[in-house]
Parts: structure tokens; C-alpha cells; sequence
């Protein structure tokens, strides 16, 4: 009885795999994650690094995710986290040649946005920026974002194996 039973969840988990459309889910992951990415890049101009940015990053790409593919797996779970650790790099990149344009600017340089961020990993290697300070800005962004993230997909992974119950 109990391989049956067994049976029947591995057959529902693989039925509702099959129904989600994964490339829908991560188009709508894609623009979640960039919700949370506009929140790490405003608070960073703020002067901030906060968890809430990780939250509400984790919170939007999930949600979105799930809405666009119509149902939330593992696979979708860990696609979202693909997403969102490619997006904070993102977001990371960009907050930081906003900063260097700036800085830039002020000396007199006639810099753009576009000079910088493409050439970022460029000036990065050659010593222009800061590997240390980089580095250590980059691990707390993602340490903040895994803090604020980590209870919504706890509580999304544990929700998803919870079997309803009759009332």
C-alpha cells in the first residue's frame, strides 16, 4: 500500500511538472528578479544594502514564475534561484558603474554609462576598481539577498509538499 501511495505522488509531481510551462515561468522570472534588481540598485543609491531587496526579489520572480507557468515545481525553484543569483550580479554591475560615472564625472572624465558597465570585468582585472571592495560588496548583496529570500522559498518548497486536507 505504501508503494502505491508513493506511486500516486511521484505520478502527481511529474503530471503537474507537465502541465507548467517552464519557458513562460522563466520569462516571468525574468521580470520579477527585475523588480527585486531595480530595489538592490535604488537602495544602493541610497546607501543602503538591505534583506527586504533579496525579499522582494525572491517574492516577485516566484510569484512571478508561478503565474506565468502556471505552477511552481523543484525544476521552477531552482530556475528562479539561477535567475536571481545572475541578477544581483546584475543589479551589482550596474549600481557600481553608476557610482564609478559619477565619481568619474566629478573629476572631469567624460565617461558614459555603457563605457563602464561593458567594459566593467575589464577595469575590474586591470585594477581600475577595486577587486577587494568589489568582492566584499558583492558577498554582502548576496548574503542579504539569501537572507531575505530564504524563508520565501522555504516556505514555497514546504508549502508544495503539503497534501491538502478535507474539511
Amino acid at each position: 500500500m505504501q508503494d502505491d501511495q508513493t506511486k500516486k505522488i511521484k505520478n502527481a509531481k511529474t503530471n503537474s511538472e507537465k502541465e507548467q510551462n517552464v519557458a513562460l515561468g522563466v520569462i516571468g522570472a525574468i521580470f520579477g528578479s527585475t523588480i527585486g534588481a531595480i530595489m538592490i540598485i535604488l537602495l544602493d543609491r541610497l546607501g543602503y544594502v538591505a534583506s527586504v531587496s533579496g525579499l522582494v526579489m525572491a517574492l516577485a520572480t516566484i510569484f512571478l514564475y508561478q503565474k506565468f507557468a502556471k505552477g511552481l515545481s523543484n525544476k521552477g525553484v531552482a530556475i528562479c534561484i539561477v535567475i536571481m543569483v545572475v541578477m544581483v550580479l546584475v543589479a551589482e554591475n550596474i549600481a557600481w558603474s553608476i557610482a564609478i560615472v559619477e565619481d568619474l564625472r566629478k573629476l572631469g572624465y567624460d565617461l558614459t554609462f555603457g563605457d563602464v558597465f561593458n567594459n566593467f570585468f575589464q577595469l575590474l582585472a586591470d585594477g581600475y576598481i577595486d577587486g577587494g571592495l568589489y568582492a566584499r560588496s558583492l558577498v554582502l548583496v548576496y548574503a542579504f539577498t539569501a537572507l531575505g529570500a530564504f524563508g520565501v522559498f522555504k516556505s514555497r518548497v514546504s508549502g508544495n509538499r503539503k497534501t491538502p486536507t478535507k474539511n
